[in-house]
């Protein structure tokens, strides 16, 4: 499922650059999510719904930052982040994910592979 997430979030990030071979240093930088649409059974569904705004940066040093964050995310009636309901907590996991590691380009088949240290799915 994270693999999943982390290639649709990086080809939706990555849609936009232009047709051709790109280089390391040409992704390096600070991207922001155009869409996160996973398509499956011949159905596409917006991941994180309508207006999701997300980002990755892509550092010098080989690491990565990314997070998607759901527009319609309840607010907690509690106003603690630590004392969500159970339905407000079950929401934000579902809507967002926040991840980082390290990543690679790689110039020949215009292939990025994200290795995640950490990330809000530890799975």
């Amino acid at each position: 499922m994270l693999i999943r997430l982390l290639l649709a979030a990086v080809a939706s990030i990555a849609a936009p650059l232009a047709a051709g071979a790109q280089s390391a240093t040409d992704l390096q930088g600070t991207w922001s999510l155009v869409s996160s649409v996973l398509e499956k059974d011949g159905k596409s569904v917006d991941q994180f719904g309508v207006g999701a705004k997300g980002m990755i940066i892509l550092g010098a040093d080989g690491r990565f930052m990314l997070t998607i964050v759901g527009a319609n995310l309840p607010k907690f009636a509690s106003n603690s982040r630590a004392s969500g309901t159970a339905e407000e907590n079950k929401a934000v996991v579902a809507g967002s994910i926040a991840m980082f590691g390290t990543y690679a380009h790689d110039d020949a088949s215009s292939t990025l592979t994200l290795r995640t240290d950490s990330a809000t799915f530890p799975n």
